[in-house]
């Protein structure tokens, strides 16, 4: 961190030091100086684009997810990653916006629905390891591991949907 706060001070508008800076602060879990860190990367006259992906995911782990979801649509406004409409999919969730929410997972599913799927089931795992004392929090396990069981199944089928079409079979039409 040391050396970051020293090459900063020399040069206060490096954009890529101020990134690198945000993503040490982020291996930290120090979530509040990782969104100023990535903000003042983002304040520079040419931002990179995974500034506004980095600057997202430091905002959920610091709980702002209204503020996550505002960084993730600037870095959509370059790139279309599925894993950024899946996490903006997700911080709106937590914020109870299901229409917004809803439309993210659209467009990801659109995009390439097995990447979605396979995003959904990294969270789902990442939060099953995390667990909680509480019952609701084992209501909520259950309900993790149901999803990531769904999630295998869709999987499973999507891969088999695929197999079929490289394979020169057609589905049948309506008509037979």
């Amino acid at each position: 961190m040391a050396y970051y706060k020293r090459s900063l001070a020399a040069r206060p508008d490096d954009d890529i030091m101020w990134m690198l800076y945000g993503n040490a602060l982020c291996a930290a879990e120090r979530w509040e100086e990782a969104v100023t860190a990535y903000e003042h990367a983002a304040a520079q006259k040419q931002v990179l684009p995974e500034v506004w992906y980095h600057l997202g995911v430091a905002r959920m782990g610091a709980g702002d997810f209204h503020k996550a979801v505002e960084a993730f649509e600037k870095h959509l406004e370059r790139s279309h990653d599925v894993e950024v409409l899946v996490l903006a999919s997700l911080c709106l969730d937590v914020e109870d916006e299901r229409g917004r929410s809803r439309a993210f997972f659209e467009q990801a599913m659109r995009r390439d629905g097995a990447r979605a799927m396979a995003y959904l089931k990294e969270y789902a795992g990442e939060l099953l390891e995390a667990g909680g004392p509480d019952v609701e929090a084992d209501e909520a396990h259950k309900g993790l591991q149901q999803a990531v069981g769904h999630i295998d199944e869709y999987l499973v089928e999507r891969k088999k949907g695929s197999k079929l079409e490289k394979g020169g079979r057609r589905p049948l039409s309506p008509k037979g």
